[in-house]
């Protein structure tokens, strides 16, 4: 693939997530995102084939944003302990939360658009494959904990990370909407977060 095809590969792709982000997936038309480019809308479809294509490389470029900005950087030379750089990984769910909700509410857009359009597994391969990268850091300062011995040694490691990581998703998705409840405004969205994370960290705490 040239240098120009990628790029107006990857313009498509960001401009994609700008509008379902601002609208949503179902709400916008390709002929949308080729109109807010200037692009013949069949240049789209000759990219990507069809838009559930479109929408899953959207979430690819959107979680590997993530990953850069507030998971590869946070784990560098890190001297702290196991169970301590596992907090600090849950707490990059407060970080986003922090600074783009956007986020979270387009992931569960695009798990319901998933669902309704009733694309397999299979479909999404390279998206699964993206989230699992975020896996492999938590994995590594795991290990980390368990040799340490901050982290309980006889914790299955794969049920804590899905479990946890599905409850943050749900409960940052929840807290990124608005509020429908006049109870849903008692306790702060970081204090409610944060809360999750501390119950989290208390459960694997090792001996150390």
């Amino acid at each position: 693939m040239s240098k120009a095809k990628e790029n107006r590969i990857n313009a498509v792709i960001k401009k994609a997530s700008e509008l379902f982000i601002e609208k949503s997936i179902e709400e916008v038309r390709v002929v949308d995102i080729a109109n807010s480019l200037n692009i013949g809308e069949a240049s789209i479809y000759r990219y990507f084939g069809k838009k559930e294509n479109l929408v899953y490389k959207v979430a690819i470029y959107l979680w590997n944003e993530v990953k850069t900005k507030y998971f590869d950087y946070q784990f560098i030379y890190k001297e702290s302990s196991g169970l301590e750089q596992v907090k600090q990984f849950f707490n990059c769910f407060i970080d986003i939360y922090s600074n783009n909700q956007s986020f979270f509410i387009f992931i569960n857009d695009f798990d319901n658009y998933i669902i309704d359009k009733n694309i397999s597994m299979d479909d999404i391969n390279e998206y699964e494959k993206e989230l699992l990268t975020i896996k492999d850091i938590f994995d590594n300062i795991w290990n980390i904990g368990v040799n340490d011995k901050s982290i309980k040694a006889n914790i299955n490691k794969e049920e804590i990370y899905f479990t946890y990581t599905h409850a943050l998703l749900s409960i940052c998705s929840k807290l990124s909407k608005r509020a429908i409840l006049h109870s849903d405004s008692l306790v702060s969205s970081i204090k409610q977060i944060t809360l999750l994370i501390d119950v989290f960290i208390d459960y694997i705490k090792g001996g150390k």
